[in-house]
């Protein structure tokens, strides 16, 4: 046993060896076959590349690309190559630089790049390969960043740099030309596994950029994981086409960040507060009007522990003395992931873990008011009828029908992250909003549809997978404060999507919202054979030439593994974004009858729960009937695929499935339509004959109807009823028996 122990040992670090071993193996061979990595050029920098605005921030400089063993000049939209002005030093001892045998001479304007894409250069006769040409034709930005060098700002997020900036359209309009008051990293993993990494700007004025409303605060998303780099943009357009109210917006841009083109990035509205993104009441401000220091002087206060998870109604504050009026909203809230650290969260009994986004320096009373809120909506969505101690329904705290699709976006992108975080609500004041939980914007889904794969346990023990297509997902998510481990604590907790889930109103809306809202929208997107192909498609076709460039100069596809995390998704950018497509088709085929299937299934259910419950109230002839009539309902709504063929049927069998509670008819122990003085006469009869020994016995019905004050057994107290029920009728009073 001891040698197999080695053996295995010796076999797993050999293993782990490996990739490293066969990587570095790689780089020497690329290293042998590299003939143009050092040449005899010192610095080779394009300027000119906006002529549009007066600015010196339009400049580039070359790039070798080792997978192509050449030397790239990467030219944005609004670059005129028949005026680029290209300067360039040359060690001691050379004098001229030839493209195709011809001298460039440098500082001086040059028409050469309108005349093709690919150049052989030379210096004073040596051969230093070719120079190409690429241009993009999206929007781009130059931004000049005074205090940290990209690298610098790269290492850690806590480096922050100032800095300039001039913002174009793809025909060299300006859209923002002025400062950057903050330029820093951004993200939790997405920081530590992209190796381009994302940033957050904020520019010392507002600026409505390509149309996304005014504002200072904006974030560079990388998304260096997703090969496609369309997923978050597909998500955002599925948030704007479904009715939300806050669903985000997004611009692809090409960015060059001090004279180095770094890329397309993602230029997206940041989830903050303010009046283009969630315009709710703005509680931190109000809060600072009523405070003398800034609110992050005071200092954070924990109350019930330190609640990484393990302690139920723990949460943070800043023990700041003052507080407005109105503290009801807004707040702007996401579901954390428990061995996440933010400023500001609390813990629900439940265990669902929230962070408060906004305000980001909540008071203490802010803090307890709004755990106090949200503790009675999940008391309200787990009780079985959804309704809390107070009286209070679930509905009456959150927007179900907005929370809804904030559950569908997840469900169909089959997001890892899910409802565990950057899962966004909000709530605006109880003064100038509905007092309601809402969900928005759509955030983060850079490893949704299928781009990274994860398994989630169900509390039956069965498992869905976030690329599985055929399977729901996110539906089965722990809650996100929750710790499986704790051994004060079970492994059975179900979250608020599977407590709605439970709930069979809040399916039928899921169901209705999904039909009426995203189904065609997922058709338009991934159905290549409509007219001009599928929406992914014309989304990609819009940024092509932009990650042709992009991808010469990150090189995230070849031979070796440049994803740093999750499943294989293609060799190039184009399997990608087909693999994308292909994944949003499949989704969509299995979703569009999903849903249906469980309303369907729900009717038919309740409709067999009904039957059966009232089989024991009836004696064996009509029993035989109802069973009758149960199996012919189960296999009718069998061959049901729509909702409104099930509707229909329900409407066909309501005078029956109505009927049966109403059978019963209190009082009427002869079971003749009508409550008498021969019902009371012939129960008397009846309970004589019982009471004296006879052997005598009532149908269900008889049994049903006879126990009017529901004591369990029929007796003369019964037929007393009956007989006070009956006289009082003749004299025109009202005696009612008991129903049921």
């Amino acid at each position: 046993m001891k040698q197999k122990g080695m053996r295995l040992t010796a076999l797993l670090a050999a293993v782990m060896l490996l990739p490293t071993c066969y990587s570095a193996a790689a780089d020497d061979a690329e290293k042998t076959v590299l003939q143009y990595a050092e040449v005899p050029v010192e610095q080779f920098i394009v300027s000119g590349l906006a002529p549009q605005a007066e600015t010196d921030l339009d400049r580039a400089e070359w790039y070798f690309a080792e997978w192509e063993d050449a030397h790239y000049i990467f030219l944005p939209a609004t670059a005129d190559r028949s005026h680029l002005t290209v300067t360039y030093t040359l060690p001691e001892g050379k004098k001229e630089l030839l493209l195709d045998g011809e001298t460039l001479e440098s500082g001086k304007e040059t028409a050469r790049f309108a005349e093709k894409d690919s150049f052989a250069l030379t210096v004073d006769g040596e051969d230093c390969g070719e120079l190409r040409v690429m241009q993009s034709d999206i929007p781009c930005a130059f931004l000049e960043l005074t205090d940290y060098t990209i690298a610098e700002l790269s290492e850690t997020k806590s480096n922050v740099s100032a800095g300039s900036a001039v913002f174009f359209d793809a025909a060299g309009g300006i859209q923002y030309q002025g400062g950057i008051d903050t330029f820093k990293g951004r993200g939790n993993s997405s920081w530590f596994y992209s190796v381009r990494k994302p940033f957050n700007i904020k520019l010392s004025e507002k600026a409505d950029l390509y149309g996304m409303g005014k504002a200072k605060k904006w974030a560079l998303l990388s998304n260096w994981n997703d090969q496609s780099n369309l997923r978050n943009a597909v998500a955002s357009v599925l948030g704007q086409q479904s009715g939300l109210q806050y669903a985000g917006d997004s611009r692809f841009v090409d960015i060059y960040l001090n004279g180095e083109y770094y890329g397309t990035y993602e230029l997206a509205e940041r989830v903050e507060i303010q009046s283009q993104r969630v315009d709710i009441t703005n509680l931190e401000k109000a809060t600072e009007k009523v405070n003398e220091k800034a609110l992050s002087e005071y200092p954070m206060i924990i109350e019930n522990g330190t609640f990484r998870g393990e302690e139920v109604n723990s949460y943070r504050y800043y023990d700041i003395p003052n507080n407005p009026e109105d503290i009801t909203g807004g707040y702007l809230v996401q579901f954390q992931m428990r061995w996440r650290s933010a400023a500001a969260e609390f813990v629900t009994s439940r265990g669902h873990l929230l962070e408060i986004v906004e305000p980001e320096y909540p008071t203490q009373a802010q803090v307890e008011y709004f755990r106090a809120f949200v503790q009675d909506m999940e008391d309200a969505i787990y009780a079985e009828d959804g309704y809390n101690a107070k009286g209070k329904h679930y509905s009456e705290y959150l927007d179900v029908e907005s929370f809804a699709i904030g559950y569908l976006i997840q469900e169909i992108t089959e997001n890892p992250d899910g409802a565990q975080t950057s899962f966004y609500l909000w709530k605006d004041s109880d003064l100038t909003g509905d007092g309601k939980l809402h969900y928005g914007p759509p955030w983060d889904f850079d490893l949704a549809f299928g781009n990274y794969g994860i398994g989630l346990k169900r509390p039956d023990g069965s498992m869905s997978y976030s690329y599985v297509t055929e399977n729901l997902y996110p539906l089965y998510m722990n809650l996100t404060g929750y710790d499986v481990n704790h051994p004060e604590r079970g492994s059975e907790i179900e979250s608020i999507l599977m407590k709605l889930w439970q709930k069979d109103e809040y399916i039928r809306l899921l169901a209705d919202l999904y039909a009426e809202r995203f189904d065609a929208q997922l058709i338009a997107l991934s159905d290549p054979e409509q007219e001009g192909g599928s929406g992914i498609q014309q989304m990609a076709d819009s940024i092509a030439n932009a990650m042709a460039m992009h991808n010469m100069r990150w090189h995230m596809y070849g031979v070796y593994p440049y994803k740093t995390l999750g499943s294989y998704t293609g060799k190039s950018w184009e399997e990608n974004v087909e693999f994308l497509r292909k994944f949003v088709q499949r989704r969509q085929r299995y979703l569009s009858t999903v849903f249906v299937k469980e309303v369907i299934g729900r009717d038919a259910s309740a409709a067999d729960e009904t039957i059966d419950s009232a089989l024991a109230l009836y004696d064996e002839p009509e029993q035989q009937v109802l069973i009758a009539f149960r199996a012919e309902l189960a296999e009718r709504f069998a061959e049901t695929e729509t909702i409104p063929e099930a509707d229909a049927l329900l409407a066909e069998a309501a005078p029956m499935l109505d009927s049966l509670p109403q059978t019963e008819l209190s009082g009427d122990f002869i079971v003749d339509g009508e409550v008498n003085v021969l019902d009371a006469q012939m129960l008397l009869i009846f309970v004589t004959d019982r009471f004296t020994g006879l052997n005598v016995s009532a149908t269900a019905t008889q049994e049903r109807n006879g126990d009017v004050n529901k004591s369990e057994m029929l007796d003369s107290a019964d037929a007393q009823h009956i007989l006070l029920h009956y006289t009082a009728s003749l004299a025109g009073n009202d005696y009612k028996l008991p129903t049921r």
